[in-house]
């Protein structure tokens, strides 16, 4: 949902880009890919001296202890992989919370451990803290609905990936972002009822919007077993108690401000549907 469009992004701006994940990338989508496990440190020990930056996009959930296990142990193995290496920056894709040791929610403590991992890396650092993506509005869409977790009135400057990608390429070229914790978001706040009428309007004219109660959605996820459901659900919960947290104003001055609002976003999504 990140990786591709952040990817395609720096090798549009110049980059030579690698992917290294569990599994293959398709055909074409970037110039190059190797295999990594960042459960397993042999593996990250191929990256060390391999490039001169690393993107780290890690997963949340679908289950709290996978938070701490996955993103905020795979941070913490990595850190301690490039720990003395000669790399000229290692950055953090983290989220837009008000992120603490001591905070209630699980998936936030894992990623407030996995960014005091990186700062501990010992080598220069980015950590960036990202609004909403626009292309969370995808996952909203079962066949024929349009689902709204909650009263949908959680407000957000929704982000494109694509627009980050862009701000993470030039972050790289300046060294002032080193060092620094930066705030991205969209150019255009939003509730989340009004991105999910507008992404309707525009993809799926025939589908209803549907609102599910966030309780129904969590017992029912638990009842069927669908962690991914399950971990959105209380993602949303979250989020309609925790507003987008930060400033944008010193990510702006390094590396530009984002600008492409969701019309745009979504003709571009119309385009990529048709042509798929």
């Amino acid at each position: 949902m990140i990786g591709r469009p952040v990817a395609q992004a720096a090798a549009a701006a110049g980059f030579a880009v690698t992917v290294a994940s569990r599994r293959a990338p398709l055909s074409g989508e970037t110039p190059g890919w190797m295999e990594l496990d960042v459960l397993q440190p042999a593996s990250i020990a191929r990256l060390r001296d391999a490039f001169e930056y690393l993107v780290v996009i890690l997963p949340s959930g679908p289950t709290f202890e996978d938070c701490f296990r996955v993103e905020a142990g795979g941070a913490q193995n990595i850190a301690a992989a490039f720990k003395g290496s000669a790399l000229a920056r290692l950055i953090y894709i983290s989220g837009a919370s008000n992120l603490r040791e001591d905070h209630p929610f699980p998936p936030a403590r894992a990623k407030h451990q996995a960014e005091e991992a990186i700062k501990r890396s010992g080598v220069p650092y980015t950590i960036w803290r990202c609004g909403w993506f626009l292309e969370t509005l995808d996952k909203l869409y079962f066949v024929v609905i349009i689902g709204v977790p909650g009263g949908g009135a959680s407000m957000a400057r929704w982000l494109s990936a694509g627009d980050f990608g862009g701000m993470l390429a030039r972050s790289l070229a300046n060294p002032e972002a080193a060092g620094k914790t930066l705030y991205a978001f969209g150019p255009e706040p939003l509730t989340l009822r009004e991105a999910a009428n507008r992404f309707r309007n525009a993809l799926h004219h025939f589908a209803p919007i549907v609102s599910m109660p966030l309780p129904l959605m969590i017992g029912a996820a638990k009842l069927l077993g669908a962690r991914e459901a399950w971990f959105g659900a209380q993602m949303m919960r979250f989020l309609e108690v925790e507003p987008e947290f930060g400033d944008p104003t010193e990510a702006i001055a390094i590396a530009g401000a984002p600008t492409e609002t969701i019309e745009v976003w979504l003709e571009r999504r119309k385009r990529s549907i048709t042509q798929g």
